[in-house]
């Protein structure tokens, strides 16, 4: 939803800004309300309920980042990315600032509160699992303050495009029966197997005949006619290789409201282009997440300049990904913002370690960088 109509947590957003097809994406409601739950056992297997009966629903919560310390929910989610994996009850703390949608929740006595709420992600593709981050109940007031419902008003709305999905076991084997239909049924499955071959039905087979890497995409049709794509890389007699961790480099310390220069590449093992998603460590709304940018060649040096407006301590990551898909492991900078110190000669210092990044150890530490 933030990329098809852009989410900036402020009402200052251009109409320029939209993408055209955005009221495709908009929900047609019958009813809503809220309630304001006290964060007890009770009031949470209401709101269970609720989602089981009606289906997900609106939590208020405290989303903690950088200014909430070192073991802030941002930081959290962009190293914890399996689907049992939850963030654990940090103590009792004050306030609200976001919100976020409860689509279902997981009782385990093993948890200090008995359990944890699944809830939908919208931070970026690269934070929590598959679109979802686990919340261990009563954390961060997700459950003792609004919650907000709609009825779906389905009568007043054509038609959802379905999704389309490919599950493959092997190199020959293709599965789309995961795909679906919100309120429809899909009607009909075509393959192309990227080698001149295509195939329908909702499994198929297919040999290659040639060493190479092919692209698989699977179209579905629904009862309406709307149609949906999913696709998938297929190596024959050949592998593929993620790039390695990439290098990062740039100011360690530094001050406010002033531009600094980060550097970082990474090395494709078989040549491919490589693309790189970068997050500067503020929050969304000041810019944090930059996404995936690229593709730029193997080993090419990138630089991009940043100011942080806050005082704070960040974390600067980025991580590499080829036109595959496969992607590396984060490479990280902690960056401190404002720190001053008094050198002299500091802009011919500086010149000099951005001229030999892998010269002067000791004095790189001495100076933040």
């Amino acid at each position: 939803p933030e990329f098809c109509f852009p989410y900036e947590v402020n009402d200052d957003v251009p109409c320029s800004n939209v993408s055209p097809d955005w009221t495709d994406f908009l929900m047609p409601i019958s009813a809503y309300g809220r309630w304001v739950p006290d964060g007890s056992v009770e009031d949470r297997d209401v709101i269970k309920t609720q989602i089981m009966e009606e289906g997900p629903v609106v939590a208020t919560m405290l989303f903690t980042y950088y200014a909430h310390g070192p073991e802030n929910l941002e930081e959290w989610g962009y190293t914890h990315h399996g689907s049992t994996e939850y963030y654990a009850y940090p103590g009792p703390m004050q306030g609200t600032n976001h919100q976020v949608v409860l689509v279902g929740w997981k009782d385990d006595s093993s948890i200090t509160n008995g359990g944890y709420w699944i809830v939908k992600n919208s931070l970026s593709e690269e934070w929590g699992y598959d679109g979802f981050f686990n919340l261990e109940y009563g954390s961060l007031n997700i459950d003792k303050t609004d919650i907000n419902w709609v009825e779906y008003g389905a009568e007043n709305f054509s038609n959802w495009v379905p999704v389309a999905c490919i599950n493959t076991t092997d190199q020959t084997m293709f599965d789309g029966s995961s795909s679906f239909d919100h309120e429809g049924s899909i009607i009909s499955y075509s393959w192309d197997f990227g080698d001149g071959t295509t195939a329908t039905g909702m499994t198929a087979t297919h040999t290659y005949g040639s060493s190479g890497v092919y692209q698989v995409v699977l179209t579905v049709t629904d009862n309406a006619s709307n149609t949906d794509t999913d696709t998938t890389w297929v190596f024959i007699d050949e592998q593929n290789h993620a790039p390695k961790t990439p290098w990062l480099l740039g100011r360690r310390n530094g001050e406010n409201e002033t531009i600094y220069h980060y550097t970082f590449w990474a090395n494709d093992p078989d040549g491919d282009d490589v693309y790189y998603y970068l997050n500067w460590g503020d929050t969304y709304w000041d810019g944090g997440a930059v996404g995936w940018i690229g593709p730029y060649e193997s080993g090419e040096k990138v630089t991009l300049e940043k100011n942080w407006t806050e005082k704070g301590n960040y974390t600067v990551r980025v991580k590499a990904a080829d036109r595959y898909g496969a992607k590396s492991t984060w490479a990280t900078l902690d960056v401190t913002m404002p720190y001053r110190y008094d050198l002299p000669m500091l802009w011919f210092l500086e010149h000099l370690l951005q001229r030999f990044p892998h010269a002067f150890p000791l004095l790189r530490h001495l100076l933040g960088w």
